[in-house]
């Protein structure tokens, strides 16, 4: 039984694969080729920065040039202009 950091590795990669293979498949339209594209950059990262993260050499080089890492290792706080009521005109 490969290890969890093995089996991860490769989940991560044949899911990439399957979404190529959605991409593909997706029909020849404008609406289709936009958010094919999308789903395709956003279903193929998983893969990519599991990846680095397996390659780097420590925690903190792990999360050092991975916008993404560093984002969902923040803690979550609300913007105050979020919680402020939406003003029309």
């Amino acid at each position: 039984m490969p290890s969890q950091p093995e089996e991860l590795r490769e989940r991560t990669k044949q899911f990439a694969i399957r979404i190529v293979k959605l991409f593909r498949a997706l029909p020849k339209t404008e609406e289709a080729r936009v958010l094919g594209k999308q789903v395709l950059r956003s279903g193929t990262s998983v893969a990519a920065n599991y990846r680095a993260v397996c390659r780097s050499r420590s925690r903190e080089d792990a999360f050092q040039n991975r916008p993404i890492a560093k984002w969902l290792n923040r803690p979550m706080q609300s913007p105050d202009h979020l919680d402020a009521p939406m003003q029309v005109r």
